[in-house]
């Protein structure tokens, strides 16, 4: 049977979502992603969540490939990677150096497959060789450190969901370590719960930000139930946040 590109419309969105493979569209590259279904028919991993491709994660590669940012020859890093499209993504659109990240670690075997899969497939052996996938619990300062810091571009979809709440301060903070007052980061946001306000408010105390316009959102998730924001990040210089 022939794996169709994915779409919020489809009637049979939930089916395609629960699939052992995905197939995304990403400007004129075709993406195929594995994901890790639970027998129980759970998408999660060891830490709960992250082994399907998500909605935001989607729409975060979509709008890079639409040119949210220009990532050629950039230092990128990936918070939150799952099975790793937005890091596929910045791959095959020419950043010179992409580190997937998550904290799971047996979940990043499933990341470097698709890695393997498609930044070879579209884009050679040699982009590959700049791609690599890395653990990273949020508030790791070793860890992050270890990946010399700071980087271009930070990418991040869904991580500040409800479900991660316990470790919003930790997520933050690894925000800040891997950046500086010239990285841009951007960040996929679909909003489920009130709880979620927390994150932004510790958010505010380092960054400030701002929303990505509709009309730079994949049409499907700019507005109406589906709707998923991209928020634009940038450090507060030091002198201003010390007060």
């Amino acid at each position: 049977m022939a794996i169709v590109c994915y779409t919020a419309k489809s009637p049979h969105v939930e089916e395609l979502k629960r699939g052992p493979q995905r197939q995304f569209s990403i400007g004129e590259h075709v993406v195929i992603m594995k994901q890790r279904w639970q027998p129980g028919g759970d998408g999660g991993t060891a830490l709960g969540f992250g082994a399907s491709v998500y909605d935001a994660a989607f729409v975060l590669a979509d709008h890079l490939h639409r040119g949210g940012v220009s990532l050629n020859g950039k230092r990128v890093v990936e918070l939150g990677t799952g099975p790793g499209l937005v890091a596929v993504a910045a791959a095959i659109l020419g950043a010179a150096e992409v580190v997937a990240t998550d904290g799971d670690e047996e979940l990043l075997s499933l990341t470097e497959e698709n890695l393997d899969d498609n930044v070879i497939r579209i884009a050679g052996e040699d982009v590959r060789g700049r791609c690599r996938a890395s653990q990273l619990m949020w508030g790791d300062s070793e860890a992050v450190n270890a990946m010399q810091p700071p980087f271009d571009v930070v990418l991040a979809a869904d991580v500040a969901a409800v479900v991660y709440e316990e470790h919003f301060s930790g997520l933050v903070a690894s925000l800040a370590a891997l950046s500086n007052e010239s990285t841009l980061i951007l960040l996929a946001y679909h909003r489920r719960h009130s709880d979620e306000d927390v994150f932004f408010e510790k958010l505010s105390s380092t960054f400030t930000y701002s929303v990505v316009p509709d009309d730079c959102i994949h049409p499907e998730y700019a507005s109406g139930q589906s709707a998923i924001s991209i928020f634009r990040l940038v450090k507060i210089p030091t002198a201003l946040g010390s007060d």
